[in-house]
């Protein structure tokens, strides 16, 4: 019991302090030396500290493809502070698009500081939610780390257990609502990133999925290892019933539904 109090406040005391260095660097601007948007400049964080780790499988795998963006539409759901972003407008060059989509406040505000710094014109960064349908909720994300904001019932539940956690009311659109509605333009690439309600955002682009079939790029999250597993489960039967090849990006399995669960943690390309 001693051990597990002490891990829990090593955690949050790492993470108050990473909090607190954020913070004095969060109006500093510079141009980021590694990882994803390497060369490109940004405004807060700490990309400018150098580091030795080896590069994610998500960045590797993602600068691989950056050829075959050119000129594409690409959706970037669940864009955070706009990195991802940022290598997607440079990587679809002048006559592609990225939708930028970040319902999130905070990381919103440096998404489009992001844009602006570094000159892009086609990138449009879009205040709100992608999910199953339209409808207003509330999202539950910790002032410490305000990317990993969450609509997951479970994992709402236990963000607002910690005493950093906040609440702000958003939006939620389904992209077939969009696109047939909004105009927003056919996606080429959807990179989906958030936080638990990646099941939803497949069930909300259906049309989309059955009429265009985009490249997805999805990153699988839930609060427990069995909602991962459940949430898996439940993506790969929807993308293979559509006729997607699935690809695990960090074990390089084929990924069907008999062996679905083996996705559980990482990331999927879907094609």
């Amino acid at each position: 019991m001693i051990k597990k109090r002490f891990t829990i406040y090593a955690r949050n005391l790492k993470s108050l302090m990473l909090s607190i260095v954020m913070n004095i660097f969060q109006n500093n601007t510079y141009k980021v030396n590694r990882g994803i948007a390497k060369g490109l400049c940004r405004k807060g964080g700490l990309g400018f500290v150098p580091s030795y780790s080896k590069q994610t499988n998500e960045d590797s795998f993602l600068i691989e493809q950056q050829s075959l963006l050119e000129n594409k539409i690409v959706y970037d759901i669940g864009a955070n502070n706009g990195l991802f972003s940022l290598f997607f407008a440079r990587a679809v060059g002048p006559k592609g698009q990225v939708l930028a989509i970040e319902p999130n406040p905070a990381c919103f505000k440096q998404l489009s500081d992001n844009i602006s710094i570094n000159n892009f014109s086609n990138v449009r960064a879009c205040k709100f939610a992608i999910g199953k349908d339209n409808y207003s909720d509330t999202m539950a994300f910790s002032k410490l780390y305000m990317g990993q904001g969450s609509l997951d019932t479970t994992i709402k539940e236990r963000t607002l257990k910690s005493k950093t956690s906040s609440v702000i009311d958003i939006e939620v659109f389904s992209l077939d609502y969009l696109i047939k509605n909004k105009n927003y333009p056919i996606p080429d690439f959807i990179k989906i990133d958030v936080e638990g309600l990646e099941n939803d955002v497949l069930v909300g682009m259906k049309e989309i999925i059955k009429e265009y079939k985009p490249q997805i790029f999805l990153e699988n999250h839930g609060a427990t290892v069995k909602e991962k597993v459940n949430n898996i489960e439940s993506i790969i039967e929807i993308l293979s019933n559509n006729g997607y090849n699935i690809h695990h990006i960090e074990t390089r399995q084929t990924i069907e539904k008999h062996n679905a669960a083996q996705a559980k943690e990482g990331h999927i390309y879907c094609t």
